[in-house]
């Protein structure tokens, strides 16, 4: 979660940090589904909040054309059904930034 703060403050391009997260995204979901996904209600609690946080993160720190890419990727990555909650969380949380940065929907 640190390693996202501390991107989201540097200068590098709003595709660099998204891919940056898009490949923590992949690696948390792929040792996930290694370990055989997520079965019950308990397990998501262990394994979501760090996992949400990490995009909240992003999200917060976002400006206009990254909430953007943020906004895609969420759709194109969080496709496993046991990740739909944080997914709509996460897709609530992007409305809200849109909305204080004025990007229109």
């Amino acid at each position: 979660m640190k390693f996202i703060y501390l991107l989201w403050k540097t200068g590098a391009l709003p595709d660099k940090k998204v891919q940056w997260l898009e490949f923590l995204t992949n690696t948390v979901l792929e040792f996930i589904d290694k370990q055989g996904g997520v079965h019950n209600e308990e397990e998501l609690k262990k394994v979501g909040p760090d996992f949400v946080q990490m995009w909240l993160i992003a999200i917060q720190e976002s400006n206009k054309s990254e909430i953007e890419l943020l906004e895609e990727k969420a759709e194109e990555i969080l496709t496993k059904p046991y990740w739909n909650v944080f997914k709509d969380h996460i897709k609530k949380v992007i409305e809200k930034k849109k909305v204080t940065l004025g990007v229109l929907s």
